[in-house]
């Protein structure tokens, strides 16, 4: 299987990740290695909150490729203006992963990782309008959390999820909050 995922984005024009193959696995760590650098990337993003449709305050860089049985996704997320923000009850930085491998555009997993290293995962149902936490997926997260960015490393098991057999395209968006 090789994917192309489409990113879910309803005011830019629709965009393209071309999912390369993993040479060896990366290790899920928080640091992102020279093997994502030669992954597929995306960083021209735009902003949906506060001001909807402007340039984000801060750069994020998304890595992703596959192999036989996982897809990975890296986030490579800057905070130049101030640390990110790491803390296990409160407001703190989150990098989210949405995946529509239906590409429904009604239905989502979404892999959500903190800056203080938990993480969430669950649903996105009935064309957004709602949410289930309780789904409990099997999915491995490595974040750590640097002065001036936070790396989050994601690996999905395609078993993990459902996706419709020989497709190509799935849809995703990422989402980005900076607590600040």
């Amino acid at each position: 299987m090789h994917l192309i995922l489409a990113l879910l984005l309803a005011v830019a024009p629709a965009k393209t990740i071309n999912v390369g193959r993993a040479a060896t696995p990366p290790r899920l760590d928080g640091v992102i290695e020279d093997a994502w650098l030669a992954a597929d990337s995306v960083e021209d993003f735009i902003q949906y909150m506060p001001d909807e449709g402007a340039t984000p305050s801060e750069r994020t860089v998304i890595y992703v490729m596959q192999d036989e049985a996982n897809l990975y996704v890296a986030f490579r997320a800057w905070s130049l203006a101030a640390p990110p923000v790491g803390q296990l009850y409160g407001l703190e930085d989150e990098l989210t992963l949405y995946l529509d491998p239906m590409d429904s555009r009604q239905t989502a997993y979404f892999f959500k990782a903190y800056a203080s290293g938990l993480w969430r995962q669950g649903l996105i149902l009935d064309n957004g309008g709602d949410q289930d936490w309780s789904w409990d997926g099997v999915w491995y997260v490595g974040t750590k959390r640097y002065p001036d960015r936070i790396e989050c490393e994601m690996r999905i098991p395609f078993k993990s999820i459902r996706w419709r057999e020989g497709s190509t395209e799935w849809g995703v968006n990422f989402e980005r909050m900076i607590a600040r």
